[in-house]
């Protein structure tokens, strides 16, 4: 009884073997045969997003003009924007009627 068990089970195996080689083997073959009727070559450069910082206006408002390009290193406490003062110049008129 012990026998017949160990016996199927060791058939099983082999036979999931076979198929598996059978399978492998073929993907191969297929894979060295088949042609690549496509490429596709181009041009291009990696770049590190690493130290990009994003900025915004707290209370929002329009760049009037940018003082820095892209790539461009600055310094701690540069000027990276002027912000056209419309909400300032909106207050002071409130403020004055």
């Amino acid at each position: 009884m012990k026998a017949d068990s160990e016996n199927i089970a060791g058939n099983t195996i082999q036979f999931g073997l076979i198929v598996s080689g059978l399978f492998l083997s073929v993907f191969l073959i297929w894979g060295v045969i088949a042609p690549i009727n496509a490429a596709s070559i181009a041009n291009g450069k990696v770049v590190l997003d690493f130290n990009r910082k994003t900025i915004s206006h707290l209370e929002g408002g329009i760049v009037e003009e940018i003082l820095v390009q892209e790539g461009q290193p600055v310094v701690t406490d540069q000027p990276l924007v002027i912000l056209r003062d419309v909400q300032i110049n909106s207050q002071n008129e409130i403020l004055k009627k």
